[in-house]
């Protein structure tokens, strides 16, 4: 109030006649035209939105790394061997032994997939420490073969000199180590940290171990492979926040309408009449516009789209409530609303040249709505009671 007490002379110039236009723009129109076209134009533009409407919420699309860094992360990750970090499989079952089985007929799928090139690769603890039922297994194998009445094994003894004596003992030995099953806590302390890290042991009763995997190139495989078995989970860290960044959408877009519901409310408390809706109108036709334009460029709607719409309400709000209040030619809330317009345009829109794909959703969404807001605010005279 102390600044404004001087009340500089408003002087008539190119931005007063820019602010000026968007009032003699509707005011050719007769009352009745410009309810016609306030009505008809919220039901056109959110036909226009969301006749080819598409939303994303890949949190992959938030940051875009510049091509030349993609392709040496590339090759970095060949060379290395690196893990998928954000995908992997999570095997549990009741026992450490029930675990390995599980492990063990999974990786026999696995690689069935990464024969179709689906998948680059995977490391799994069951490769180097097999389940009991598989040492057994393995040691039926040699003793039907190589280990046999007339094996290679004694044949070749025989052939190098062993005498009958030695040939009795390693028989025994073999014999013995029949139940001699390597066991879970003594391969830990044999196995290098890299396979360690792979084994979670007994968490709350359930023992879980890790698979993780290299060169993921189709998703579909391995969620199959994980719903059509019990106690194994495909997790997807990427998958899953874009999921969380769904809901979040979801719930802002909620919030949103719900914040229209609560501004036409107190519109209606303050004038009691319900021609002041008609304030809401220009608002509403802006957001629906500024999604109507993005849609129509080929944009993916978003979280930090939603979070504008916000922003071009609030700020639509008050370009609306100003003219209202105002008398029909005043010259200086039209210059003042088109300089909020603006300044609004310019310390958000400028956002839109950003690399940064959600910093740039903001900006772009946010200087549209302005542009449209400071067009379309001179409607809210309809709501004059």
């Amino acid at each position: 109030p102390w600044l404004a007490r001087a009340g500089a002379p408003l002087r008539p110039g190119a931005l007063s006649l820019l602010a000026r236009f968007p009032t003699r723009l509707w005011a050719r129109l007769g009352e009745r035209a410009r309810w016609g076209v306030a009505l008809a134009m919220p039901a056109l533009s959110a036909a226009l939105s969301f006749a080819a409407l598409s939303w994303t919420s890949d949190i992959r699309a938030l940051y875009q790394a510049p091509p030349e860094l993609a392709a040496q992360e590339a090759v970095v990750r060949d060379v290395v061997r690196r893990d998928a970090a954000n995908q992997y499989f999570l095997v549990t079952a009741s026992s450490a032994q029930g675990v390995l089985e599980k492990s063990e007929a999974l990786t026999g799928e696995l690689r069935a997939v990464v024969q179709r090139g689906a998948l680059g690769g995977f490391t799994a603890l069951s490769d180097y420490l097999p389940s009991a039922e598989r040492q057994a297994a393995n040691y039926r194998a040699l003793k039907a073969g190589l280990y046999g009445a007339d094996g290679p094994v004694w044949r070749y003894m025989a052939a190098v000199g062993f005498e009958g004596p030695a040939m009795d003992q390693h028989r025994a030995v073999f014999a013995a180590a029949q139940d001699a099953y390597l066991a879970v806590d003594a391969a830990m302390a044999a196995l290098p940290r890299e396979l360690r890290r792979l084994w979670l042991g007994d968490i709350d009763g359930r023992y879980a171990t890790v698979i993780v995997l290299r060169g993921v190139n189709e998703l579909e495989p391995l969620r199959r492979l994980a719903e059509s078995a019990s106690g194994v989970y495909f997790v997807d860290n990427v998958a899953d926040i874009s999921a969380a960044l769904d809901a979040q959408r979801a719930a802002a877009t909620r919030l949103l309408g719900a914040a229209y519901g609560v501004v036409g409310l107190l519109l209606l408390a303050c004038y009691r009449r319900l021609r002041a809706l008609a304030l809401l109108l220009p608002v509403l036709v802006a957001s629906f516009l500024t999604l109507a334009v993005l849609v129509a460029s080929g944009v993916e709607l978003g979280l930090f789209h939603v979070f504008a719409l916000f922003l071009i309400l609030g700020l639509g709000m008050d370009y609306s409530i100003f003219l209202h209040s105002s008398a029909e030619g005043n010259p200086a809330c039209a210059l003042a609303v088109l300089l909020s317009a603006l300044t609004s345009a310019l310390s958000f829109g400028l956002l839109s040249l950003s690399s940064t794909p959600m910093v740039q959703a903001f900006g772009i969404t946010v200087l549209l709505g302005s542009l449209f807001n400071v067009l379309l605010a001179p409607l809210a005279r309809l709501g004059r009671v």
